[in-house]
């Protein structure tokens, strides 16, 4: 096992994807914050919230405008990168016939597998750790506050670091058991692809409001709109009267919301929760926003994949016939 990792290691930081992946990575987490920081600055009327109160302005302006903001937007690069160098470094090792003379020097080939695992897992690691530490060091230079504690941020990354190894085993899985160097990184990037959007897209349904207009109200009477920010009966006759109504005029009150068709209710919903926890796409969704809610679920559902995917790989690859 040392031997192949020792050889594994050094074709990998030889390689010019692995370079190439690195260097891409590194320029993007320059490039998103720094962009982000002109636009903050050319259009400071978008960030100024007048309506607001100070600490909620504050509040806003630390979570924008923080060192950390953009450290997991890498997260989402490494879902295009990784797969490409894993599919690369894999699809060669079948193209030349490494594997093949791997088996005929003694080598077996569950630890040809665990080797090309740990070998895909590090550089997908090193690519995300890269990647975040040029943003960080990018958002000291341009950003003035800090929102989370260093143990907050120390556990962000730790979870980040199980998400992209789950992610790299499955791609380490599919370059595995697809021989052909093409099949394969066709196969990783399409499934990563539909991770990634599926992420987007489940997380925007989940968040989006059950009923539009929500708070709107019609006076059947006068056909006046009111915009209360509770529901009328349970407000007192003093905040009533803020907005000009007595107790009387509760039972005039009509809804004027709407039912969003698009809303996910019932079983879809759980299956759209369970998705969001549970796959790399959401998880990094989750991650990139701070939400600590997720951080359990993500480990233990990044540690499945790992295995999951591992044990079948190691069954399938043994029982593959390399011509």
């Amino acid at each position: 096992m040392i031997r192949l990792l020792r050889a594994n290691f050094s074709r990998m930081f030889r390689s010019w994807y692995f370079r190439l992946g690195m260097l891409i990575s590194i320029v993007l987490n320059i490039y998103v914050p720094v962009v982000n920081y002109i636009n903050m600055q050319t259009h400071s009327d978008w960030y100024n919230l007048e309506d607001s109160d100070p600490e909620a302005q504050m509040e806003f302006l630390r979570s924008i405008n923080c060192h950390e903001s953009y450290m997991f937007i890498g997260g989402m690069f490494c879902m295009f990168i990784v797969p490409v160098i894993i599919a690369l470094f894999i699809g060669t090792d079948y193209s030349d016939g490494t594997i093949r003379n791997k088996l005929m020097v003694g080598h077996r080939r569950c630890d040809i597998y665990l080797a090309n695992l740990i070998t895909a897992v590090s550089s997908a690691e090193l690519v995300l750790l890269s990647g975040m530490a040029v943003s960080y060091l990018t958002g000291l230079i341009f950003f003035k506050y800090t929102y989370l504690s260093a143990v907050e941020i120390l556990v962000f990354i730790l979870v980040g670091i199980f998400i992209t190894a789950s992610i790299s085993a499955i791609c380490t899985f599919l370059a595995m058991i697809i021989p052909s160097k093409a099949g394969g990184m066709t196969a990783s990037i399409m499934t990563s692809f539909v991770l990634m959007i599926s992420g987007g897209s489940i997380g925007s349904a989940l968040e989006s409001p059950r009923y539009y207009d929500d708070g709107v109200y019609e006076h059947t009477d006068t056909g006046e709109i009111y915009e209360l920010d509770n529901p009328p009966d349970e407000m007192s006759p003093k905040e009533l009267h803020e907005y000009g109504l007595t107790t009387s005029d509760i039972d005039k009150l009509e809804p004027m919301q709407t039912e969003n068709p698009y809303y996910p209710k019932g079983l879809k919903r759980k299956i759209y929760v369970w998705i969001q926890e549970a796959t790399p796409g959401c998880q990094y969704m989750s991650l990139q926003s701070w939400d600590k809610d997720f951080n359990d679920t993500s480990v233990e559902w990044s540690a499945f994949f790992i295995v999951v995917t591992t044990a079948t790989g190691i069954l399938m690859f043994r029982k593959r016939n390399l011509k």
